[in-house]
């Protein structure tokens, strides 16, 4: 077996393969815009060769030709492979026989790395996100732009129906105004964009049997239900609940040294996508499931709001990974039976007033 490390860049690739019969390293810098040498370098060894890469923002393409290739593929989690080689000089050489070591000693911490289709599916929802952070940044803009003129929008909803009549009937002077109706004709087709979005989603959505047990947990709507699918993966591959939820970053951190004891947040040390996801759901969890509110309700006078719905995600997220886990929809926990207290007996004193009664009578 040939470990292939590879420390990727941009432009460029730098590789670093170890043979462990002979001990000997190959090192080779790879051009982006060479692909034929990138395959040329895979397959010139006689062995099967396995390769490992960082979690870097451009891995996609390149675990697609080193596939193609006939290699294996590792991708490793970046912050902590830095972790396990503490203490080691830095430059491009040495990060990729680094990982190539990594993978020789089989340390390397893996990432998981979902098939070419699911990333493909993934990308639909997060163009879709995109999107509407652009959205939201446009109209952002036009709240600070008629505040810079003093214009007050007599509706609640700037956007909805009649406040959108209102700012096409502004007569603001240049450029504010030629800026405003530009703006507007922008979120129009914003607008238009995330619909057809969804309505592929949503088309998507229905060729999965997985779907209709998640869309029947509270809070989970159709497109939060293909996000959750997509960004999962498999279910099997994480090993219990407290994991999965951990993955999903809704899981708090632990401090502790001596007797002091801290509660770090959530971190995001995982799929920032899948937290949006189940925080964004406990608004519409709270209000369909009884036993969930009861449980937002305690923790909020416990821990305060934000602390509370990261509380409720997590256990939304424990119960999904049942759900996918054991192929079953979601049920309500029964409602709980409230304790009434036993009134205790008390003694008359000759005085009439009543005295507590100490011990059982």
């Amino acid at each position: 077996m040939i470990h292939v490390g590879m420390d990727q860049h941009k432009d460029f690739t730098v590789a670093a393969a170890l043979n462990l019969e002979t001990g000997e390293v190959i090192e080779q810098r790879l051009e982006h815009d060479k692909p034929d040498a990138i395959r040329a370098f895979l397959k010139s060894f006689d062995d099967a060769v396995c390769v490992t890469l960082e979690t870097t923002g451009n891995w996609y393409w390149l675990a697609d030709l080193i596939e193609a290739a006939g290699a294996t593929v590792r991708l490793c989690h970046t912050v902590e492979a830095k972790r396990r080689r503490r203490g080691r000089a830095k430059n491009d050489r040495l990060d990729a026989i680094g990982l190539a070591e990594l993978s020789a000693e089989d340390r390397v911490p893996e990432s998981y790395v979902p098939a070419r289709d699911d990333r493909d599916r993934r990308e639909r929802h997060r163009f879709r996100i995109r999107l509407i952070r652009s959205q939201t940044g446009l109209k952002n803009w036009i709240h600070a732009l008629l505040a810079k003129l003093n214009v007050k929008v007599p509706y609640d909803d700037a956007f909805g129906k009649g406040g959108r009549a209102f700012l096409d009937g502004l007569d603001l002077r240049e450029p504010y105004g030629g800026h405003l109706r530009r703006t507007l004709r922008i979120l129009d087709g914003l607008a238009a964009e995330i619909d057809r979005e969804a309505g592929a989603i949503r088309a998507t959505l229905k060729a999965d049997d997985r779907a209709d047990i998640l869309l029947s947990a509270p809070g989970v709507g159709e497109l939060t239900a293909y996000l959750m699918l997509h960004e999962i993966g498999p279910i099997e591959r994480f090993p219990g609940p407290k994991q999965f939820a951990k993955y999903c970053c809704v899981t708090p951190g632990t401090a502790e040294s001596a007797n002091w004891r801290g509660r770090p947040g959530v971190g995001r040390a995982g799929n920032l996508y899948l937290k949006a996801a189940f925080t964004g759901a406990v608004s519409g969890a709270v209000k369909k499931d009884a036993a969930i509110r009861t449980y937002y309700n305690r923790q909020l006078r416990r821990q305060g709001k934000k602390k509370a719905r990261v509380a409720t995600a997590h256990k939304l997220a424990r119960a999904v990974y049942f759900m996918l886990t054991r192929r079953q929809a979601y049920r309500p926990a029964p409602p709980v039976k409230k304790r009434v207290a036993r009134k205790r007996l008390v003694k008359q004193t000759t005085a009439g007033k009543p005295v507590p009664r100490l011990g059982r009578p």
